[in-house]
């Protein structure tokens, strides 16, 4: 039987994850020079900051593994970008309703693909770790990893920055 706690806290799980990802692609609009007519940021290989972001992501990742894996419930929201391929390169997607079988990771494709055949919305995907170029939680209301979205961040004026972490459902700690 689930109690009214628990379809709410599942609710709240569920906007605080989709709105993470609105807001991500948001912050998206507002951060790099070169933009497509979506609210998708485009960059090249070439971005050094982005590619240090990646790295970042890839050599922390076991800091996600442990959080999820303690099945404590400060720890929310555990969405993982991963990319898949176009025909111009990748295309970054935020995978969320992180689940773990054994030792593979398996979710939801969370964001609307815009340029890659490989995935639609809603496509259950296993995760290789080798290949995530980000990851994040929540943790007591604190931004854990996101990377990406720090660097997205940090390249908005003060005042777009001022707008996206007014709306945020959590803190981003400099």
């Amino acid at each position: 039987m689930v109690t009214p706690n628990a379809l709410y806290l599942r609710h709240i799980t569920h906007y605080m994850k989709h709105k993470i990802i609105l807001l991500f692609i948001i912050a998206c609009t507002y951060s790099c020079t070169s933009k497509s007519q979506s609210n998708i940021v485009t960059t090249g290989g070439d971005d050094a900051e982005m590619n240090a972001a990646i790295e970042k992501a890839k050599d922390s990742f076991t800091v996600f593994t442990a959080a999820f894996n303690s099945k404590k419930s400060k720890y929310t929201s555990f969405t993982i970008k991963v990319p898949f391929t176009t025909t111009e390169g990748n295309e970054h997607i935020w995978i969320g309703e992180i689940s773990k079988k054994k030792d593979d990771y398996f979710g939801i494709v969370d964001n609307l693909p815009e340029s890659t055949s490989e995935v639609k919305l809603g496509d259950k995907v296993k995760i290789d770790p080798a290949k995530i170029s980000d990851w994040m939680f929540v943790e007591d209301g604190k931004l854990r990893g996101g990377y990406t979205i720090r660097l997205i961040r940090k390249r908005m004026t003060e005042e777009e920055r001022k707008t996206f972490d007014t709306d945020l459902p959590f803190v981003i700690e400099d």
